[in-house]
């Protein structure tokens, strides 16, 4: 994985060792590969014809099945996962909650269905609730038999010290710029977009390509200065009020880090900047307790607009 040797070095000394923590952590900034690596190191875990150094060999019923996370043994478990157990929408499911966690541990406790490792890969472990993180926390203190739970996680802080204690930590740093900018080049932008982009992605693949695939709604968007704008951008908002908010959360994100990096290379002063930031990580906060996406997004289009009068 580009920009991630460190955490691929872990990952193999953990095979070659021969030794498999019960229980791994990895944490770092979201976007920067952490989901993608746990299904290569699963898949490489449930291949039936592995290689030496134990790589999967990408052709078995056990690599095609566990790469795109399908196989029997293998439970991925996030949003779609819960919300089909809640009978709910994925967009809906901001916590990981108890009886998710029971459910789970009913599955992994199950005899393997094609005989080797169970595997269960848990998406955002920081927003386990209380009662879903004790849950946890028993599995880990006794977990079954060759099964390996892999914890995705912004920060070994974010989650109880006690499960933490229990894992083995791999860290996954923020990408840089370069690795960024192949990553998107290799998805066709063109390279001086990438760069671009890249710039602003914080260090964040999953952020640049949101930001590429998000950049033909911008170039539709009203033009500054039209006293409307704000209030048209508000309503451009999806009507599902979670989709809402994620969106309005990605786009005031944006506008953080496009403001940064304008202070931080010298092309404004932080006088001019600095009212209209604070003002942007103030409705950020807000967003993230439940307040409106579409009054947010007009207040943040307003401090925007207001650097440019």
């Amino acid at each position: 994985m580009t920009g991630q040797e460190r955490a691929q070095k872990m990952i193999a000394g953990f095979r070659r060792d021969g030794r498999l923590p019960r229980a791994v952590l990895f944490h770092g900034p979201s976007g920067v590969g952490k989901r993608t690596r746990a299904l290569e190191w699963a898949t490489a875990l449930l291949c039936e014809s592995p290689a030496k150094a134990g790589a999967a060999c990408g052709n078995c019923r056990g690599c095609s099945t566990a790469g795109r996370g399908a196989h029997p043994d293998l439970k991925l478990v996030g949003a779609a996962y819960q919300a089909a157990l809640l009978e709910e929408e994925p967009e809906t499911q901001r916590t990981i909650k108890v009886d998710t966690i029971r459910h789970l541990r009913r599955e992994m406790e199950t005899t393997s269905l094609w005989g080797g490792w169970k595997i269960a890969i848990l998406e955002d472990a920081q927003t386990l609730e209380s009662a879903a993180a004790n849950a946890l926390l028993k599995i880990l203190e006794e977990p079954m038999p060759r099964t390996l739970w892999i914890l995705l996680a912004a920060s070994p802080e974010s989650l109880p010290q006690t499960i933490v204690s229990r894992c083995a930590r791999v860290p996954f740093n923020a990408l840089r710029s370069g690795a960024v900018e192949e990553i998107l080049v290799a998805r066709g932008v063109l390279a001086r977009e990438a760069r671009e982009i890249a710039r602003l992605s914080g260090g964040s693949a999953g952020r640049a390509v949101e930001m590429w695939e998000e950049s033909a709604e911008d170039d539709e968007a009203p033009a500054k200065g039209d006293p409307l704008a704000p209030f048209e951008i508000a309503e451009s908002l999806p009507r599902e009020l979670a989709l809402a908010r994620k969106k309005a959360e990605r786009m005031i994100a944006l506008e953080i880090e496009k403001l940064r990096l304008a202070h931080l290379e010298g092309r404004v002063p932080f006088s001019s900047v600095g009212p209209a930031l604070l003002e942007l990580q103030s409705l950020l906060r807000a967003l993230k307790s439940h307040a409106d996406p579409r009054a947010a997004t007009v207040l943040s289009r307003i401090a925007i607009e207001g650097l440019d009068s």
